[in-house]
């Protein structure tokens, strides 16, 4: 919950907020209620996810088990990631995280559009 709050900063984020409603479709992946299938560009993370989670949010010695937060854009069609995150686990220190910082998650955001954009011209 702590995460969801404190990453709110960068998704309550007006400027995020409106970049996202005119250039991008959102979705929120819960790992916990599984993964999309046909989406090979997060293959690697369902194995990291299937290797390494222990099960109830915050229980366990595994430092994964207490959640971490990764944005990703990815392609219209799942197959390919066009920008990513640092990844972040709750405890880290946030402050600097694009994931928590709403001006670093606009350029995140901002990359991986640009990145589609030079994708599709290029075919």
């Amino acid at each position: 919950m702590g995460g969801r709050m404190v990453r709110g900063r960068s998704l309550s984020n007006d400027n995020v907020i409106n970049y996202v409603n005119q250039n991008l479709v959102a979705f929120d992946l819960n790992c916990n209620y599984g993964f999309p299938a046909n989406c090979p560009a997060l293959a690697p993370y369902e194995r990291f996810y299937n290797n390494h989670h222990t099960p109830g949010q915050g229980e366990g010695q595994v430092k994964f088990s207490r959640g971490f937060t990764k944005s990703l854009v990815i392609t219209p069609d799942g197959s390919r990631i066009l920008s990513a995150t640092p990844s972040a686990i709750i405890t880290d220190d946030w402050r600097e995280n694009a994931n928590y910082n709403a001006d670093g998650y606009l350029e995140f955001l901002k990359t991986g559009d640009m990145n589609w954009r030079r994708l599709i011209s290029n075919r």
